[in-house]
């Protein structure tokens, strides 16, 4: 369990470092429409891929041994991730965003019970505990920031979509390190699987974005690799809530990292909350 702690903390640190700096790169463009914003995640990801391929290119090789439901899998991970954003986006219109984020960030509860059908992981009196306050607080904050129109009952179900779909994707994470699949191996093809499906709908939006914008995404992306392959190992090392649990503390660390590099407002009761 040392290795897990080790390595869910150390994806949820730097997830928060990569989340601080690509929001601050953000800042630097005129405009921030959807397409524009889907497709800097492409460049944050092919930043990621370029990194496995430089210290790991072996692992590239290795995907020609990935059985069909393997590589079927992992390319779904893309669209559950993509989805979740959307859906998380798409909430923050109708209900606060502050709302938005602590709903949404549930996803380690609604892994764990999928984890629970999928893979059937054992459930302890502590992680039924853990769900069952997680559900409190979902519904203490739901009646707190939504009220009865239908707009912001339509923002409560995106938000929980959103958490429904990234609790799908550590599942997956799981079930396919389980089969054997190396972790750069599965990271590789999950980027380059974000590349094709995101690229194609953003190409026209190209334009409008500056080329050391470009750069610098490509070279958060090497954090954002960091991040991912600690993510993995901890999935190896613990169950699907463990991982998940652990990497969420990002929630905490980016708003440090923000203070400290950025000298943003850092909200000491937010973070309390959040922890």
């Amino acid at each position: 369990k040392k290795l897990a702690f080790f390595f869910g903390t150390l994806s949820g640190v730097f997830w928060g470092l990569d989340y601080t700096l690509a929001g601050q790169v953000h800042t630097l463009l005129i405009t921030m429409p959807f397409l524009v914003s889907m497709w800097l995640t492409s460049i944050h990801d092919l930043g990621v891929a370029a990194t496995i391929g430089v210290v790991q290119p072996k692992s590239i090789k290795k995907l020609k041994e990935l059985k069909a439901w393997q590589f079927i899998n992992i390319c779904c991970i893309p669209l559950l991730g993509g989805l979740a954003m959307t859906m998380y986006m798409l909430s923050t219109k109708t209900i606060s965003t502050g709302s938005a984020i602590v709903i949404s960030s549930c996803y380690p509860a609604i892994g764990m019970i999928f984890a629970r059908i999928v893979l059937k992981e054992s459930l302890s009196t502590l992680k039924v505990i853990g769900f069952i306050v997680v559900a409190l607080g979902i519904t203490v904050i739901a009646s707190d920031s939504v009220s009865d129109t239908t707009s912001s009952l339509t923002g409560l179900v995106f938000a929980l979509s959103a958490a429904l779909f990234w609790g799908l994707e550590g599942v997956i994470y799981k079930m396919v390190l389980n089969a054997g699949v190396s972790a750069n191996s599965l990271l590789f093809l999950r980027k380059i699987s974000t590349i094709f499906i995101f690229l194609p709908f953003t190409w026209a939006v190209i334009a409008t974005v500056n080329l050391n914008v470009i750069g610098l995404i490509l070279l958060i992306g090497i954090i954002g690799y960091v991040a991912d392959l600690a993510y993995m190992q901890a999935f190896k090392y613990s169950d699907v809530a463990l991982a998940m649990s652990l990497n969420i503390t990002y929630i905490i660390w980016g708003p440090i990292f923000a203070a400290v590099l950025f000298s943003d407002y850092m909200n000491i009761y937010s973070l309390i909350i959040c922890a």
